[in-house]
């Protein structure tokens, strides 16, 4: 049995981060594994933090035979993690790809075991779109130009002189209907984004069928800060080699490394978007079993010397409750931030 913690579990409005532990949740239905949301930590002997850096203040008192994993949605980089909160070694802190593990090791981190995990997207969610209707092409823009760029005015020119009619979203300013509606009526999408440890919403656009043209990012360091509204990265985390799709083969589309290879891109896609086959790499990857499965997998496969654990995981279970000391820490989390985004917003004013 899996004892899920997450503070999204209820909070749909936190996008991304409630349809990991959703996803998650669905892909464990379907394969007939039992979890429990939210119980006190010591009630089965398999605990996966998801998104509640409060639980991880516990561990320091919680029975050392309990085998904990915890992320993706509590740390960006490794100096988030408060050095007064005890981690134990054999705890796995899961990333989303493979990119964003090498990117903290390559910082130096060695408090825990690290692994990586992809959520499931349900393709069921995402119905395969009507090629009769296919009368647009769409550009997805999501915080990649630093301020002065002008990389996304640069494809709607590329678009507009190849003619081709096309509707453009930008990232935190549409509603999830209104996303899926543009992705029924796409051929393709032209998709210029920042760096992603998964994607989803691109994840998603696959599972419908939608074929990528992908400018990729190189680096965490090619977006634009988010306005100082996320996470702001030293100079040393803005040269981790990254990508805008961790998850994507010959069957999704094309990445390509340059604006200056758009047009070309284009007239390929333009002739050929229908040989590729999205939906079935979805299908094959990343559906909700599929991940559910990985997950539950990883315990076996990082703890598999040890013995199991003589915890109960049957009966009546207390709820989760976080230790009173957590105020502390989202008090000086709180600090840090605030100083972080008033640096970032002097050095874009000089």
């Amino acid at each position: 049995m899996l004892n899920i913690i997450s503070r999204s579990w209820d909070d749909a409005g936190l996008g991304a981060i409630h349809k990991v532990v959703r996803n998650l949740a669905q892909g464990l239905d379907r394969i007939g594994y039992p979890y429990v949301v939210n119980k006190a930590l010591d009630t089965c002997q398999r605990l996966w933090i998801h998104d509640d850096y409060r639980a991880l203040i516990a561990l320091r008192r919680l029975d050392r035979r309990i085998r904990v994993i915890a992320g993706p949605n509590i740390f960006s980089m490794p100096r988030d993690i408060p050095r007064s909160i005890w981690l134990p070694p054999d705890m796995v802190y899961v990333h989303p790809s493979q990119w964003v593990v090498k990117g903290w090791q390559g910082l130096g981190y060695v408090r825990t075991r690290l692994d990586y995990w992809p959520v499931g997207i349900d393709a069921a969610h995402f119905p395969a779109r009507d090629v009769s209707k296919l009368d647009r092409v769409l550009f997805y823009y999501k915080d990649r130009d630093p301020p002065g760029a002008d990389g996304a005015a640069r494809i709607e020119a590329i678009l507009k002189k190849s003619g081709i009619h096309y509707q453009r979203i930008n990232y935190g300013s549409y509603r999830q209907n209104d996303y899926l509606d543009a992705l029924r009526h796409s051929r393709y999408a032209v998709w210029y984004g920042r760096q992603e440890s998964q994607g989803l919403a691109l994840q998603e656009a696959l599972a419908m069928g939608c074929p990528m043209i992908v400018v990729d990012a190189a680096t965490i360091g090619d977006w634009s800060g988010g306005g100082g509204k996320g996470t702001l990265f030293t100079e040393s985390e803005n040269n981790i080699v990254a990508t805008s799709a961790p998850y994507f083969d010959d069957r999704c589309g094309v990445k390509i490394q340059s604006i200056s290879l758009l047009e070309e891109a284009l007239r390929n896609m333009e002739q050929s978007f229908a040989r590729y086959l999205p939906r079935q790499f979805i299908a094959e990857n990343l559906t909700p079993e599929i991940c559910a499965r990985d997950l539950v997998s990883k315990f076996d496969l990082h703890w598999e010397t040890l013995a199991d654990p003589a915890i109960p995981s049957t009966g009546n279970f207390r709820p989760y409750r976080p230790p009173l000391s957590w105020f502390w820490y989202a008090l000086r989390h709180r600090l840090v931030r605030v100083g972080a985004v008033i640096r970032y917003r002097a050095g874009i004013a000089q």
